[in-house]
């Protein structure tokens, strides 16, 4: 599979990373949108939230969210064609951390 997030969450790919489990990864994203915009992924290759069972990657995203100490911050999850990478992400950004 030539997925880009897959090779960042195998370590071949460089990241900045700021937290990291045995099921996700959160690091910088390449192209900001704001001041501290993290991208949380599944380590397991999951394409959209469709494909998602017992997994709550929502309690992964308020520990980045706490780690960060982010006040104010939005949370973005595209599907289908709207994702530039094709393995479920979620956009976490913030004016500061």
């Amino acid at each position: 599979m030539d997925c880009a997030f897959c090779k960042i969450a195998a370590g071949e790919l460089p990241s900045t990373i700021e937290y990291q489990d045995d099921e996700v990864m959160a690091f910088r994203d390449i192209h900001p949108s704001a001041p501290v915009h993290v991208l949380v992924i599944p380590k397991k290759h999951i394409d959209n939230i469709l494909e998602l069972e017992e997994f709550s990657i929502f309690e992964k995203v308020k520990r980045v969210v706490k780690k960060l100490n982010l006040i104010n911050y939005k949370i973005v999850i595209n599907g289908g064609d709207l994702q530039e990478v094709k393995h479920l992400h979620i956009h976490l950004m913030s004016e500061r951390g």
